[in-house]
């Protein structure tokens, strides 16, 4: 058999080069990365692992998972602090990569850790980073304008002309956390730092509500006690469920310095306290039907107000558009401090509402201002008044006569109308049972 050289050689030459990438990329160790999307988690919660390798031929990750596709991602809940080992392989070796997931007691507090660098400036240039992270935290604050941040993170910040105390707050379900830092300035500044705070009213029932309201000069921070907290340097807070005397004191700092001012909310404990009163009104208190008034209420002496008929939950004075229906009575409730309620009601009567009466006699009459007026016809009564019901005989619900479709004549015409067509009706069925018999 005669070889053919040319045909070898090329045969040779396409292995090695098939061949040749194939054993270099066997020569190279796999290269693989772990990340979590928490580094920490309460106990009982869940975190997610992801990866992803290059150049490896078998992947497995320890914790009882074993072994794992070369890229993917695997939900887990340890119930303790683990590190989680990815190893990558291949016929050259192995590489390990690991990730720390930290699992905090379910009764634990949040952590965190709060930097300023550098922490002194001496030029409104001068750039601070500070740098922040959590452990275990739902929520993260950072007062003095920056707010609501990731649990975990950093931000630069310049423009300082005088010292500067930031707080961070770290809050979950157990309670709360705070990291201080404080940022000296050697800039020669004055420092005028006041306050103000007052009380509205200054005088409560038991379990009363009032209105503080402060200001502050020089101030970088601002607190007030008895449970109010971290606050604006200026602003207002509703205080409720005040039960006894109480002094709220504002404390405001600006670095080392502070100075505090305060109010004193008093408990009224006169026992002729008044009762919750109210008052309703209803303009016009007569509407035609889809026709609508103006509902108008005071309420003096009460926390609390409430209108029925779907109105709802209202502020002690108000007014509001009505266009019910029917007739409807309105009762608006009022409540104090003390559970005490009263009431009061009003009625708006809706003309046109109702319903035909059949084989009933209806007095006629002038009620109000109003006029009722009787038609018996074939066993039927109608009466024009209906916002006047209730004063005929049994109450019953009428309807006026022209509610009934009809080509536009008025009461009488359509009476007529109706008679008219009774006696042809009469004559017809005549003639034809003449016929029929």
């Amino acid at each position: 058999m005669k070889i053919n050289y040319k045909s070898l050689l090329f045969a040779i030459l396409l292995g090695i080069a098939f061949v040749a990438p194939i054993g270099a990329y066997a020569d190279s160790a796999p290269t693989c990365v772990l990340n979590a999307d928490k580094d920490s988690i309460v106990d009982g919660e869940s975190v997610l692992l992801n990866w992803s390798t290059s150049g490896a031929t078998t992947v497995s990750l320890d914790g009882g998972i074993g072994v794992v596709s070369p890229v993917g991602s695997k939900s887990v809940k340890p119930t303790n602090t683990t590190t989680y080992t990815l190893t990558a392989q291949n016929s050259s070796g192995s590489t390990v990569c690991s990730k720390e997931v930290t699992v905090l007691a379910k009764t634990a507090k949040p952590t965190c850790e709060f930097t300023a660098t550098p922490n002194s400036v001496t030029s409104s240039a001068d750039i601070v980073k500070l740098d922040w992270k959590t452990a275990g935290a739902n929520s993260v604050y950072i007062n003095n304008g920056i707010g609501y941040v990731n649990k975990n993170g950093n931000l630069s910040l310049r423009g300082f002309t005088n010292k500067m105390d930031y707080v961070l707050t770290a809050v979950n379900a157990n309670g709360i956390t705070e990291c201080n830092v404080h940022i000296s300035s050697n800039q020669s500044r004055a420092q005028n730092l006041s306050c103000n705070i007052v009380a509205t009213p200054n005088s409560v029932s038991y379990n009363g509500s009032v209105v503080l309201q402060w200001t502050s000069k020089g101030a970088t921070s601002a607190t007030i006690d008895n449970g109010v907290g971290y606050v604006q340097k200026n602003g207002s807070k509703i205080v409720e469920h005040i039960t006894k005397t109480t002094t709220f004191k504002l404390v405001v700092k600006n670095g080392t310095d502070s100075a505090n001012c305060s109010v004193t909310v008093y408990r009224d404990t006169s026992p002729n306290t008044p009762a919750p009163t109210c008052e309703i009104n209803i303009d016009p208190n007569i509407i035609d039907s889809y026709g609508k008034a103006l509902l108008k209420w005071n309420a003096y002496h009460s926390n609390y107000a409430f209108i029925n008929n779907g109105v709802g939950q209202v502020n002690k004075t108000g007014s509001v558009y009505i266009s019910p229906n029917s007739s409807t009575t309105y009762v608006m409730t009022v409540k104090d401090s003390m559970g005490r309620t009263g009431f009061c009601s009003k009625t708006i009567t809706v003309k046109g509402s109702g319903s035909i009466v059949v084989g009933s006699t209806l007095s006629a009459g002038n009620y109000n201002g109003g006029y009722g007026t009787q038609y018996n016809t074939f066993g039927y009564s109608y009466n024009s008044n209906t916002y006047n019901q209730n004063r005929y005989g049994g109450g019953a619900n009428v309807l006026r006569i022209n509610s009934i479709p009809y080509t536009g004549a008025g009461d009488e015409l359509y009476i007529i109308a109706l008679i008219m067509l009774a006696i042809g009706s009469y004559f017809t069925a005549f003639k034809l049972g003449k016929k029929v018999f």
